[in-house]
This record gives C-alpha cells, sequence and structure tokens, in this order.
C-alpha cells in the first residue's frame, strides 16, 4: 500500500511544487488574468479527466449519514502528525518567493522546482520502504530535514545552501506524506478508506491554513526570519506526538512487539509436558460463533469458555462484569492511546486463558486466544463468518436488537473486534493466514458448522 500511495501522491507533489513555479512564471510575463485562466483550464482537464473514471459498483448503505462517520478514528495519530509538519511546510511554500527576494536569492521558482525534483525522486526511490520498515524511519527523518531546510534557508543566503534547502524540503514532504498516509489507511476497512483518507486530509488541509495564519501574525511582530524559526516548533510537535503516541497507535506499521510484549508472558510462555487440545472461535457479529462454539464444546466432551471468563477476569481484576463486558473487545474510542483500564484488562484475560489452556482441553469463544496461544501445540483456531442478512437476521430475531439498528450495529460491534485485535496484537482479525479454519455458517447452519468442525479437529489435532 505505501508504494502505492506514494507514486499515487506523485500527482499531488507534482501540483504543489510545479505549479507555484509555473504560477510566479505566468504572472510575471502576462498577469493576474492570464494566470487565473490557466487554473480554471487546469481545474476543467481535471473534471473530464474525473468524469471518464469508471466506478465499480459498490453497495451502498441506506443507514442515515451521520457526523461522526465522516472521520476515521484510526487515522487519528497519523494525521495530527501530518498537521503539525504541514504548518510548517506550507509556511515555506507559501512566503518563500517573497522571502528569496528580499535577500537577493534565485526567484522561487527555481525552489519549487528543486523541491519537485526532491520530492518525485524520494517517492520513487522509497516508496517501497515504507512497506518494508514502516513509516518511523521517515517521519523521524522528514522532519529533520525539514528543520535543516529551514536553518539553511535563514543563516545561509547563497545560492548552493537555497537549492540544498528546496531539496531537503522536497525529501521532507516526499517521505512524510505518504508514509503517514499510508498509516492512515492501512488498518482501517475497505469501506472507510474514504472516510480514513478524508480524516487525513482534513488535518492535511488544517495545517497548510493555520500554518499560514500564525506566519502572518508572527511576520508582523518578529519579521522572515524569527518566523521560519519559529515554524521548527511545529516540526518539533510532529516529531514529539509521532513518538509518544503516533508509533505506539494500533495503526502503526509495527506495533505487534510492542503489543505482544504489553500482554506480559503472552507471547513467550511455555506449557510444560504434553499440551491439551484447545479450539479458539473467532467470530463476526451474528453469525453463531458463540453457539457453534457451544455445540463443539459437548462433541469434544471439553468446557466451554465464554461468558465464564467475563466472571473470571472480574474475580481477578476488581472491575465489575458490566464494565468488563463494555470494555473487554473494544478499545478507547479516542484512539489516541492506551486506555489503561482496557489494557489491564487484556492482560489479565491473557493470563487466565494461558492458565485455563494449560490446565486442560476446552474450546474458548473471542478474546483474541488464537494470538494469545500463538505457536502452541495442540492449539486449533477457527473462525466463523456469515452472510451479512444472515447476520442481521439473527441479531434482530435472537439477539433482541431492533430492525433499524441491526446493520449499524453489526457493523460497529466487527470493527471494534477488528480494532481490538489490531491494536493488542498488531493483527488483523479475519485474516485466513491465522486460523486453521474458516467456517461459513449462513451456508452450512450451527449443526453442520460444528460437526465440520469437529470432523477436522479429528483428523487433524487429536492424536
Amino acid at each position: 500500500m505505501g508504494e502505492g500511495l506514494g507514486m499515487y501522491g506523485l500527482s499531488m507533489a507534482l501540483s504543489t511544487a510545479i505549479a507555484p513555479a509555473l504560477g510566479l512564471s505566468v504572472m510575471n510575463l502576462l498577469g493576474f488574468r492570464p494566470l487565473f485562466a490557466v487554473a480554471a483550464l487546469a481545474a476543467l482537464i481535471a473534471l473530464f479527466i474525473g468524469i471518464s473514471i469508471k466506478n465499480r459498483n459498490y453497495s451502498l448503505s441506506v443507514q442515515p449519514l451521520k457526523l461522526g462517520e465522516l472521520f476515521e478514528r484510526m487515522s487519528v495519530p497519523a494525521s495530527i502528525t501530518q498537521f503539525f509538519f504541514m504548518m510548517a511546510y506550507g509556511v515555506i511554500e507559501v512566503y518563500v518567493a517573497i522571502y528569496a527576494a528580499q535577500n537577493g536569492l534565485p526567484g522561487g521558482g527555481i525552489y519549487f522546482i528543486c523541491i519537485a525534483v526532491a520530492t518525485v525522486l524520494t517517492r520513487i526511490l522509497l516508496g517501497r520502504a515504507i512497506d518494508k520498515y514502516g513509516e518511523s524511519l521517515l517521519v523521524y527523518t522528514g522532519n529533520i530535514a525539514i528543520i535543516a531546510g529551514i536553518l539553511f534557508l535563514v543563516f545561509i543566503h547563497n545560492i548552493p545552501c537555497y537549492i540544498l534547502s528546496a531539496l531537503l524540503l522536497g525529501y521532507s514532504f516526499g517521505a512524510i506524506q505518504p508514509s503517514l498516509q499510508t498509516m492512515a489507511m492501512h488498518a482501517v476497512a475497505p469501506e472507510r478508506r474514504g472516510a480514513a483518507n478524508s480524516t487525513f486530509f482534513v488535518a492535511f488541509d488544517l495545517g497548510i491554513a493555520l500554518g499560514g495564519f500564525i506566519a502572518g501574525v508572527l511576520i508582523k511582530y518578529f519579521g522572515y526570519d524569527n518566523m521560519f524559526l519559529l515554524m521548527i516548533v511545529s516540526c518539533l510537535f510532529s516529531c514529539g506526538y509521532y513518538y509518544f503516541f503516533g508509533r505506539n497507535h494500533a495503526s502503526s506499521f509495527n506495533p505487534k512487539a510492542r503489543k505482544m510484549q504489553d500482554a506480559g508472558e503472552v507471547s513467550g510462555r511455555e506449557y510444560s509436558g504434553e499440551t491439551p487440545l484447545i479450539v479458539t472461535i473467532s467470530r463476526e457479529y451474528g453469525s453463531g460463533g458463540r453457539r457453534i462454539g457451544e455445540l463443539l464444546a459437548k462433541k469434544l466432551g471439553v468446557s466451554l469458555y465464554d461468558k465464564k471468563l467475563i466472571s473470571l477476569t472480574a474475580e481477578e481484576s476488581g472491575f465489575n462484569e458490566q464494565l468488563i463486558e463494555a470494555e473487554e473487545q473494544s478499545v478507547d474510542k479516542l484512539m489516541v492511546f492506551d486506555n489503561p483500564v482496557q489494557t489491564k484488562m487484556f492482560k489479565i484475560q491473557s493470563r487466565i486463558i494461558l492458565d485455563i489452556a494449560a490446565k486442560g482441553p476446552c474450546v474458548i469463544v473471542g478474546r483474541l486466544a488464537n494470538f494469545i496461544l500463538q505457536g502452541k501445540a495442540r492449539c486449533f483456531n477457527i473462525f466463523v463468518y456469515a452472510d451479512e442478512s444472515y447476520c442481521k437476521r439473527r441479531i434482530i430475531t435472537e439477539y433482541g436488537v431492533p430492525e433499524s439498528e441491526a446493520e449499524a450495529v453489526m457493523h460497529r460491534i466487527d470493527r471494534e473486534r477488528s480494532e481490538h485485535c489490531l491494536h493488542y496484537t498488531g493483527n488483523r482479525w479475519g485474516d485466513y493466514r491465522h486460523y486453521h479454519l474458516m467456517v461459513d455458517s449462513s451456508l452450512l447452519g450451527d449443526e453442520a458448522a460444528a460437526e465440520i468442525i469437529y470432523t477436522a479437529i479429528q483428523g487433524r489435532v487429536v492424536r
């Protein structure tokens, strides 16, 4: 995804870097009216190109639009990091031409062309690095580069340093923007990528707007040199926010080691002697995974752990069962940093699952048990899913959810489970790579699904 977004972002990078240089040239040669005419023509061409794009046949939701759904919580950390960066970057793009003229440096067009060249090269050369190594290195080096570019621009007024400043800015934008956009989008469900993109670019544009406003005030009282230097503070905020919050968030490319370490001995505890047979069942809301777990436990003659895990967690944590049931499979709604209550629940519940699995064979429903017991012998991981219409019928008839709310509740709970999984394990919930068997309960029904799982276990796990 990082490479694709990096290449896609070339169009924006080229337009934001080349357009100012072209605009300055047209304005100087022909004046403002031809400049606006060229801009209008470019917009018209973009309109015709957009109209020619063929749409896919997406299914549209009939639920009323809610303001909160226009923004994606998983994209907040990347968006805030980008917001602070764009405050500084946007200010330089707006004021560098005036500043250069005042200090006897070449016209702003040369500066913007150098930015464009550096941005294009950075995105071509480092696009795959985002996917391979994550966003952290590019976020740090990008902010360092823009700080260095500001220092060269302010303190050394000669052509080589002027060009070097532009190249550093081009690298900073080429490195940070696609890496953070990928961070904002990669961890969200496909149907939420539009909202994720919207969240990211709202922060992007707000950064430019607020930075320009603040810069105008600073110029009035402190002059251009001090204004540029004060914009370094915004870059430090970008780095600082990312270091303390962004890199530890579930949307970061490499949260796995931190998350599994947070779970205590989740990833490293070993059993003594022979490991009992453990079946874990992850399930979409309304798919009947809990009922299938009950049937399977009876067939195997083993204990079932589902609601019982709530009471066991309450006993050990001191939290009441209602709180645990509400919070145990979700993450903080702000999605900016760890909720200590939820994290404590996850750690305690993880230890309980490890103890249960060590004592004897059982079926465990949900609670990320497949990840907590990852790598253990004789552990069989199931994922139960179903057609949306099947899930909705079950939610209405068996769970008592009003028909008008069923679809929204279904999507909310599945999203919460997905975010919870990503937040505490760094893995995608429902990804086939993490399960031995995936079962469509809407095709089979509960009894047949349980029978198929039982047969598979007899053939592959039980010795």
